[in-house]
């Protein structure tokens, strides 16, 4: 094809509805993750914290103005002040769940952090 675009891509693209365009009809405006590191480990990697994927660094892909051991709160903070210096941006925000694998726990512990992450009804500071 030697980089032409077959016209059946073009049909296709108006059917995709991309996660940022519900986003934007749904605030009204684009919105910034803040990034949480849950303090959880890999399946990947051995209970000492050796093994792992090859391409993950030592502290997982966790956003590097987090350090290890924040409370949510610290990390929403930092987070939130890391955007305003960066980009000017101050909200509205997104919870983004990354550093290792966020999903790596037993229930009762990840609705313990998702909840303490997650806003309470009425608060502006994450939609």
């Amino acid at each position: 094809m030697g980089g032409v675009i077959p016209p059946f891509f073009w049909c296709c693209m108006e059917k995709l509805y991309f996660f940022r365009e519900y986003l934007m009809e749904r605030f009204g405006a684009p919105l910034q993750r803040i990034s949480f590191d849950l303090g959880l480990s890999c399946p990947n990697r051995k209970k000492d914290g050796s093994g792992g994927c090859a391409f993950c660094s030592g502290d997982g892909a966790r956003a590097r103005h987090l350090t290890e051991n924040m409370s949510l709160k610290a990390q929403f903070e930092r987070s939130a002040a890391y955007l305003k210096e960066r980009y000017g941006y101050m909200g509205p925000y997104i919870a983004y769940f990354q550093a290792f694998t966020s999903t790596y726990g037993e229930l009762s512990q990840l609705k313990k952090l998702y909840n303490e992450a997650l806003p309470s009804p009425g608060s502006p500071r994450i939609t």
